[in-house]
């Protein structure tokens, strides 16, 4: 069986069909400041129901990191290692599971999804 990370393919295709049933709400209390992963599409929607709480965004994307979106910095998935900070996922199912791995790899075990 071929593995990603230290899953099978038959794992990850499993808890990539668990996933959008389990992230529906996100722990976020109306005045916590936090950081949101992903600063495309979804980000840019989650800012519109979070702006006021928002830090920045961590992007593995090198084209947007060091740049501004809606005045927010965009800083690189790195810093998440030493991040104390509360952190918030903002993608399309398709990539969820590659970010949840990638936060996963750089330390992160907490962290929430915007749906």
């Amino acid at each position: 069986m071929k593995k990603s990370g230290n899953l099978t393919n038959d794992m990850e295709t499993k808890i990539k069909s668990i996933i959008p049933q389990l992230c529906y709400e996100t722990s976020i209390e109306p005045d916590e400041k936090f950081v949101i992963y992903g600063a495309g599409y979804y980000g840019k929607n989650a800012y519109i129901k979070y702006h006021d709480q928002i830090k920045y965004y961590l992007d593995s994307n090198e084209k947007i990191i060091g740049t501004r979106i809606n005045g927010i910095k965009v800083l690189p998935l790195e810093e998440a290692e030493n991040l104390k900070d509360k952190i918030m996922i903002a993608a399309n199912e398709e990539k969820l599971y590659d970010m949840i791995i990638s936060l996963e790899d750089h330390g992160v075990k907490t962290y929430c999804v915007y749906r």
